[in-house]
């Protein structure tokens, strides 16, 4: 029974904590982020999580999304959860970006 209470408290959040996290989901535009994530699952063909944000920051939904509009932008695509090799995928993401759509780095 402790154990129960143990881990239930474990997904609240107080304090400094607990201010930080609503203003981050303050932040946030549900209605956009689910246009978005229909968008991106259609053109990818990719599953999109729950959550927006920790779905793309690997880069991985990124890159094939990228490869979706414009095939072999990104010759290789990182399935790695190491911090350098998703860091890769998200420059290659932007690299393709400026040149397979000519964005202007104002627009990234």
């Amino acid at each position: 029974r402790r154990r129960e209470r143990l881990c239930a408290m474990a997904g609240v959040l107080y304090g400094l904590d607990k201010e930080l996290a609503e203003r981050e989901a303050a932040k946030r535009d549900t209605k956009l982020e689910e246009t978005v994530r229909a968008y991106v699952e259609e053109v990818s063909g990719e599953s999109v999580g729950a959550d927006l944000l920790e779905s793309l920051k690997d880069g991985t939904i990124l890159c094939k999304l990228i490869n979706a509009v414009s095939p072999g932008a990104v010759k290789k695509i990182h399935e790695s959860k190491m911090p350098f090799k998703q860091m890769e995928n998200i420059a290659n993401f932007l690299k393709a970006c400026r040149s397979a759509l000519n964005m202007h780095e104002s627009d990234l």
